[in-house]
C-alpha cells in the first residue's frame, strides 16, 4: 500500500489523484478558452454587434445560477467523480456546436445549456480540489488552478495561430473530441466517490441551515465578492481582449490573441510561484498590493497600447501584450486567495460555500458582462477596460480585509501570525471563521 500521506490515502494514490485533477482542470481550461481568439469571426457568424454580444455573454451566465442552489447536495450525494463525467461530455457537446450556429438567438439557447453544466461540473471539480487538499495536507488548489490557466494559454494561442487555416466549425469539434478523450484519462485517475471525503461534508451540512442562498455569515459575503473582484477582471480579459486588439489597434487574426495569452501566462507564473513566496508572507498580503498593481497594469496597457500604436501599430501591440501580461502577474494569487478560504467556514461544507459565493459571482458577473457591453458599443472598448481594472483593485483591498477579519475571528487568537504565515491556499490552514 505505501507510506501513508494521511489516514485515508496512500502515496501513490494521491500523486495519480493529483494528476488526475491537474489534468482536468487543463482540459477545462482548453476546451473552455478555444473560442477566445474566434469571437471576432463567431460574432459575424451569428450576426451580432457590441452590445448584443455583451447581452449574450452576460444573460448566458443564467444557465449556471440554477444548479448552484442544488448541485452542492448532488454532490455529497453521489461524490464529485460521477457528476464531472456526466458533465463534461454535455458540455463538450455544446463546444462542439459553436461553429454550426447561425443566430444570437440560438447561440444564447447553447450557451445557457453550456453554462448549466459548467456550473456543475466547476463545482464540482473545485470542491474535489479543496476536499483533496484537505486530505493529504499540502498545499496544491493553487497548482491546479495554474494548469488551467495553462489549457487555457495554450488554447488561445493555438486557436489564433490556426484560425486562418482551419474553419471555425472543424475545429471546435476536433478540440472537444481530443478533451473527450482526454477526459476519460483523467476519469481514471480522479478520486472516486468513496475518496473524495464528501460523505464528511454530508454531515457538515446536516448541521447547517443552507436553505436559503442569502442567508449567510459575513465571512461567505467577503469571500464571495473578493471572488467577483478576482474573477471578472479576467473575464473581460478573455472576452475583450481580442475585440480590443482587432478595433483599437487593427490587428489580424493571428495576433489578436496574444493580449490574453500574455495575460494568461503571467497568471500562471504567478500562481506557480505563490506557493514559494507564501512561505515568507501571507497569501492575502501578496493579493493586496497585487490586485492594486495588476488593476494600473491592465489599463496602461489598454491606454498606452493605444497611444503608442497612433505612432506604431506593431510598438503599440507590444506595449499592449507587455502591459497585459503584468496585470496577469496581479491577478495570479487573486482567485485562490478568496476561492481556497472556501473550505475553512467552520459549520458549513466546502460545496455549499462555494456553491453560494458562485451564485453571488455569477450574478455580479451577468449585470458586470451587460454593463461592459454597453460601455464599449455606447462609450467604446477603451473606456470599458476601466471597469475591470477598477475590480482588480478591489480586489486587493477586499484581500487586505480578509487579512483583518482572519486575525480577528481566529479561534485561537494567540496561534493566529503562524496561521496566517502558513496559509495558501486557504482551506485547513486558515484561522476557523465561527459562522454568525
Amino acid at each position: 500500500m505505501g507510506t501513508l500521506t494521511t489516514a485515508l490515502m496512500s502515496v501513490s494514490r494521491a500523486k495519480n489523484a493529483e494528476r488526475g485533477l491537474m489534468l482536468t482542470f487543463f482540459i477545462q481550461g482548453f476546451i473552455g478558452l478555444s473560442i477566445i481568439p474566434r469571437i471576432p469571426e463567431l460574432l459575424t457568424q451569428i450576426h451580432v454587434g457590441f452590445v448584443q454580444w455583451g447581452l449574450i455573454s452576460g444573460l448566458s451566465g443564467l444557465g449556471g445560477l440554477i444548479p448552484l442552489l442544488f448541485a452542492n447536495r448532488l454532490i455529497m450525494r453521489f461524490g464529485t467523480r460521477p457528476i464531472m463525467q456526466v458533465t463534461f461530455l454535455l458540455m463538450a457537446a455544446c463546444f462542439a456546436s459553436y461553429g454550426f450556429i447561425p443566430s444570437g438567438g440560438i447561440y444564447l439557447s447553447v450557451a445557457l445549456v453550456l453554462s448549466f453544466f459548467g456550473s456543475i461540473l466547476g463545482l464540482a471539480l473545485n470542491s474535489q480540489g479543496v476536499m483533496f487538499q484537505d486530505r493529504v495536507g499540502r498545499v496544491v488548489l493553487g497548482k491546479m488552478h495554474a494548469t488551467w490557466s495553462i489549457g487555457a494559454t495554450l488554447s488561445s494561442l493555438i486557436s489564433g495561430l490556426l484560425a486562418p487555416y482551419i474553419p471555425l466549425h472543424w475545429y471546435m469539434v476536433s478540440v472537444s473530441v481530443l478533451c473527450v478523450i482526454a477526459m476519460q484519462v483523467a476519469n481514471r485517475l480522479l478520486l472516486a466517490p468513496h475518496e473524495d471525503g464528501h460523505e464528511d461534508e454530508k454531515k457538515k451540512a446536516s448541521k447547517s441551515s443552507g436553505g436559503n442562498p442569502f442567508k449567510l455569515p459575513p465571512m461567505v459575503w467577503l469571500l464571495a465578492a473578493g471572488l467577483f473582484a478576482s474573477v471578472f477582471p479576467e473575464v473581460a480579459v478573455m472576452d475583450w481582449s481580442a475585440v480590443f486588439l482587432k478595433k483599437e489597434l487593427a490587428q489580424g487574426a493571428a495576433t489578436m490573441g496574444l493580449a490574453y495569452s500574455a495575460f494568461s501566462m503571467a497568471m500562471i507564473a504567478s500562481r506557480l510561484s505563490v506557493s514559494r513566496i507564501t512561505k515568507r508572507t501571507p497569501i492575502t498580503n501578496i493579493s493586496r498590493f497585487s490586485g492594486f498593481i495588476g488593476g494600473i497594469m491592465m489599463l496602461t496597457g489598454v491606454l498606452g497600447g493605444v497611444a503608442v500604436s497612433k505612432i506604431s501599430p506593431t510598438a503599440g501591440l507590444v506595449v499592449s501584450v507587455v502591459f497585459f501580461g503584468l496585470a496577469g502577474l496581479g491577478i495570479g494569487p487573486m482567485v485562490p486567495t478568496f476561492f481556497g478560504a472556501a473550505g475553512s467556514v467552520q459549520g458549513l461544507p466546502t460545496p455549499l460555500v462555494m456553491a453560494r459565493m458562485t451564485l453571488f459571482n455569477s450574478l455580479s458577473i451577468l449585470g458586470a458582462k451587460i454593463l461592459m457591453g454597453g460601455i464599449a458599443q455606447g462609450v467604446g472598448v477603451i473606456v470599458a477596460f476601466v471597469m475591470p481594472a477598477a475590480l482588480l483593485t478591489t480586489g486587493g483591498l477586499l484581500a487586505g480585509i480578509l487579512t483583518r477579519w482572519s486575525k480577528a475571528k481566529a479561534v485561537e487568537p494567540e496561534t493566529t501570525e503562524k496561521v496566517l504565515e502558513d496559509a495558501y491556499p486557504a482551506t485547513a490552514q486558515l484561522p476557523i471563521i465561527v459562522s454568525e
